[in-house]
Formats: C-alpha cells, sequence, structure tokens
C-alpha cells in the first residue's frame, strides 16, 4: 500500500508545518545527482523522485540546512544513507515511502536525530520491535506513522504509544 493516499491529509501538514503551503510551493523535485546540484545548499525542502543511495548520501552530504525531504516510492533508502540523512542535524520532517531496504540500524540512527518531529515509512518490511525502542527514545517526536512493518508486534506498538503520549502514532 502507498502511504500517500491514505496520509494526504497529514500529509498537507507536515508541509504546511515546513513553511510550505501546496497551493503556493511545492518542494522541488531532483532524480538525478544533476538535479541535485543545480539546488542552492541553503536549500531547505527535497522532494527525491526515483534516487538510489547515491544520491542520497549526496542530499546528506550537500545541505546542512534541510528540513524537510520526501522520498518517493521509487527512491531506495539504505541503512548507509538513513545514517548518512540523520547526521542532518536541521532536519525536521522525512518521509520515506519505500523503506525496504531499510533495518533497526538505519533507523536507530534517524531516531537519534534532535530536530526530528515527524517520520512518515511506508513498507518497512525489515523493521522489528527494535526500531520502536529506537524511536521511543526520541521524546521530540510529534507524528509517526508506519505501514507496512510485518514484523511489529502489537505489543511494541502499544508500548511506543504509552511511551511517546505526545506523538500521534499510525500503524498501517
Amino acid at each position: 500500500m502507498n502511504l500517500w493516499p491514505a496520509l494526504c491529509g497529514s500529509f498537507l501538514l507536515l508541509v504546511t508545518s515546513s513553511g510550505c503551503s501546496l497551493g503556493t510551493h511545492w518542494p522541488p523535485a531532483v532524480s538525478s545527482a544533476s538535479d541535485i546540484d543545480q539546488l542552492p545548499q541553503t536549500q531547505r525542502d527535497i522532494r527525491g523522485i526515483n534516487l538510489g543511495e547515491p544520491e542520497i548520501l549526496l542530499i546528506a552530504n550537500r545541505f546542512s540546512n534541510l528540513d524537510y525531504l520526501f522520498l518517493n516510492s521509487h527512491s531506495t533508502i539504505t541503512d548507509t544513507s538513513a545514517i548518512a540523512v540523520a547526521r542532518l542535524e536541521k532536519l525536521r520532517q522525512i518521509v520515506i515511502n519505500d523503506g525496504s531496504d531499510l533495518t533497526d540500524k538505519g533507523l536507530a540512527a534517524i531516531s537519534e536525530m534532535v530536530a526530528l518531529r515527524e517520520l512518515i515509512i511506508d513498507n518497512g518490511e525489515h523493521l522489528t520491535n527494535a526500531s520502536l525502542d529506537s524511536l521511543a527514545r526520541n521524546r521530540r517526536l510529534k507524528l509517526l506513522y508506519l505501514n507496512g512493518c510485518p514484523n511489529l508486534t502489537s505489543e511494541a506498538k502499544a508500548r511506543i504509544r504509552e511511551q511517546l503520549p505526545n506523538c500521534k502514532i499510525r500503524f498501517d
């Protein structure tokens, strides 16, 4: 299931809270290293289209002021690129429409991000309860949506809800 249709209303909130407005501004789309190189290093929001690990690493290394990162369902984020993204100190919102190559190791790095407030991951088939335990330590999270994560138990889901009472959490 693609998370985009199910979360359209929430996604609009994500975009709005980062200073964007769907009616007046949409983050620039990048689908290659060349596209990425054309953006100013002060870029604060990016939509990645069909990106692989090298392009995600380039984004992570180039945009220290990045506030919002959206990776479409044809982008591939791995543990290596997730760890690099996790070093973006100002990144507040991440949408990963295909987390099928992401494991607990990559999500543990993301969970330690100081500025992270909103995280959406679709197709997290390799994520386990350890991922939820990592995320539960990030008391700054306000929005967490995880979809397509068959290895998460109902007990772990209940536990993270208790540990993050101020976070809107949804599992599909």
